[in-house]
């Protein structure tokens, strides 16, 4: 298979401009779509250089990480530079977004449903790709290449939910219960 060559002799081959690629059409293709009179296309495609490609940097590498984890779990035998080549590699198909968002700038309310449909398969599709790459990097079977991608997706909800609920602050309990003295004093007279 074409991968296990290009891990084998250069895995770091194609992983930063695919992922950088990547990165920009998919945010570009999301905010194509947002794009009116107080957020102005420029702008978002502007945004879509910067913030696009730096987020998908940092998605490959996590998931690089926790495949590499969880393949090995399962008894594979891929090394995290291998896996991130893999997954680079993976979102080939994405490389649709870089065409995607032109009918989603120009015409956003006529092709939204059959475009959201696109898009869906196209995800579908890299996600596939990426269970079957995964699986050749590791050397096993397909069936735990499947379950290794499903457990790093796991991991990677319970982070994003374990740093959400530690970044939203606790809100008082507006619930009825024991009141303070200072509560029961009318008008700061003082409470006897």
């Amino acid at each position: 298979m074409a991968i296990r060559s290009l891990v084998e002799h250069d895995p770091t081959r194609g992983v930063i401009v695919l992922a950088w690629l990547v990165g920009f059409g998919w945010f570009l293709t999301t905010l194509a779509a947002k794009a009116d009179d107080r957020f102005p296309f420029p702008f978002a495609a502007a945004m879509a250089i910067v913030v696009g490609p730096l987020l998908n940097f940092t998605l490959v590498f996590v998931a690089a990480l926790l495949t590499t984890w969880t393949g090995r779990a399962l008894g594979g035998r891929g090394a995290a530079v291998e896996l991130r080549a893999a997954l680079a590699w993976a979102q080939a198909p994405m490389l649709l977004f870089l065409v995607l968002w032109i009918p989603r700038a120009f015409a956003p309310g006529r092709w939204s449903r059959p475009l959201d449909l696109v898009e869906l398969a196209v995800l579908l599709w890299s996600e596939g790709v990426a269970v079957v790459l995964v699986a050749e990097v590791h050397g096993f079977s397909v069936r735990r290449g499947i379950l290794a991608v499903l457990l790093a997706w796991a991991i990677k909800l319970a982070l994003i939910v374990g740093l959400l609920m530690a970044a939203v602050p606790d809100r008082p309990s507006s619930a009825p219960g024991p009141r303070s003295s200072s509560s029961r004093s009318s008008y700061g007279a003082a409470s006897v």
